[in-house]
């Protein structure tokens, strides 16, 4: 058996070993009524093939299980820019924030935060949009290059609640729409409790 195999081959197995079980077990509950010895030792035989089937069955549960593990985390790769983590452990430069020109500023790779007038505002917005008393939807507009991405992420990252408001990156409109209406493809899409998209 290719323990390689796909999420299909795997329910194909699955399939051929139920239909064994049932034909063994249908012809060893003949065995009384048809008052044919030699289907009771059948029933011997079902008895420890359906351990064996049992044993079989879990075995291709895990690796189903894994399989499909391996395909979401295929999808999510895809669709998004990084995995979804809490807003404080992502990297800015990986959402959209620009890197820091080597030595110019103080801070790594993301130099340090200059305030701007709109902070207080864009804080309240966010605010108002986590604890449901303003619109759920904060945009930031302005031109290229001013700072949107940075001051957008600096205002979630100071009112996260600790360690709770995870972010969700998708790489483009089609996969922000793939992530809001999984289908039923996705079977298990990901629940979040709190989350911003970027």
């Amino acid at each position: 058996m290719r323990w390689s195999a796909t999420l299909e081959a795997w329910a194909r197995r699955e399939a051929v070993l139920v239909s064994f079980l049932a034909a063994a077990t249908a012809m060893a509950g003949l065995a009384v009524p048809l008052r044919a010895p030699w289907l009771a030792g059948v029933g011997a035989v079902v008895a420890v093939v359906a351990v064996m089937g049992a044993v079989v069955r879990a075995v291709i549960a895990v690796h189903r299980a894994r399989l499909e593990g391996q395909r979401e985390q295929a999808e999510s790769a895809r669709l998004l820019r990084v995995p979804v983590a809490p807003i404080g452990r992502i990297d800015p430069t990986l959402i959209g924030v620009d890197r820091a020109a080597p030595s110019v500023l103080d801070g790594d790779v993301v130099p340090k935060y200059v305030g701007r007038a709109v902070d207080a505002a864009l804080r309240e917005a966010v605010e108002a949009a986590l604890d449901s008393s303003g619109p759920w939807l904060v945009v930031v507009d302005g031109g290229s290059k001013v700072g949107k991405s940075r001051t957008l992420f600096e205002a979630l990252r100071r009112c996260a609640p600790a360690g709770e408001m995870e972010c969700v990156a998708p790489v483009d409109a089609a996969a922000l729409r793939s992530l809001l209406n999984p289908g039923p493809s996705s079977g298990k899409a990901r629940r979040l409790r709190r989350a911003v998209a970027r």
